[in-house]
């Protein structure tokens, strides 16, 4: 009787350290997924974020020529011949 016990335990601690691997490589497998999924939305938000940038500047770059476009009109074609747009 003791022996069948024995082999029984056995039996279910073998099929527990199986389980416990399987679990190991899909945990495993499950955290990879994560960093990429994770990396990826880093990635696209960056780049969003460089384009708006880059939008925001060329607007307002645009309403600085406008600016100065109004002030010639106002104060003659020499005004702002010293200034720079460039940013």
């Amino acid at each position: 009787m003791y022996e069948y016990h024995d082999k029984t335990e056995r039996k279910r601690a073998a099929e527990e350290d199986v389980d416990k691997e399987s679990d190991k490589i899909e945990d495993e497998r499950l955290e990879a997924n994560l960093s990429w999924a994770e990396e990826e939305e880093r990635r696209e938000m960056e780049e969003l974020k460089a384009k708006q940038e880059a939008e925001q500047k060329k607007k307002d770059k645009a309403w600085m020529e406008e600016q100065l476009k109004k002030e010639k009109e106002k104060f003659g074609e020499d005004f702002g011949e010293d200034l720079t747009i460039d940013f």
